[in-house]
């Protein structure tokens, strides 16, 4: 087995118009930064693949307090959003007898928002085909909002794929 930790500090800013009547333009700056570190890893048991991951993201965002062109004072505003994830993958790859693999998986995270405490559950499945040349092809879904009654979200997804492509010969 393997553990991966990967960490990242991201800041940025941007100027922002505004055109509240289309009548007048008023600009605004804000500022942002986005904290989030990961902690995952990969252990085989029997021909499973068991991938657990926790993961811890926060966002921050302030718009800058300004005098719109009628004179009235936008005060500054700031948002901020936490969460941790983790849970467990399992997968099991299977490999074709033209050398390429086809890996069924399934996932269970808990969600945790920091703000408002609440917690709650993501469930996601799918299956990631690649062939001996390296090209692949992933289907996904899921649904997120298990114990929370009022949000549900499901989301579905393919996505195309090259892990390292050989010329036949």
């Amino acid at each position: 087995g393997n553990m991966i930790l990967d960490a990242k500090f991201l800041w940025g800013m941007s100027q922002n118009y505004i055109s509240p009547f289309l009548t007048y333009t008023d600009r605004f700056t804000t500022t942002r930064w986005l904290a989030g570190a990961s902690l995952s890893g990969e252990f085989a048991i029997g021909t499973a693949l068991l991938r657990p991951e926790i993961d811890f993201a926060y966002f921050q965002e302030t718009q800058a307090e300004y005098i719109d062109t009628n004179g009235i004072t936008i005060p500054e505003q700031t948002i901020g959003m936490g969460r941790l994830t983790f849970g467990p993958e399992i997968a099991i790859p299977i490999h074709t007898s033209g050398g390429g693999t086809i890996e069924p998986r399934l996932s269970l995270d808990g969600v945790w928002d920091i703000a408002t405490g609440d917690l709650s559950a993501r469930l996601d499945g799918g299956i990631q085909m690649t062939s001996e040349t390296g090209l692949g092809f992933a289907v996904d879904g899921g649904y997120a909002g298990l114990f929370i009654p009022d949000f549900q979200s499901w989301n579905v997804g393919a996505t195309p794929s090259v892990l390292s492509y050989t010329l036949p010969p």
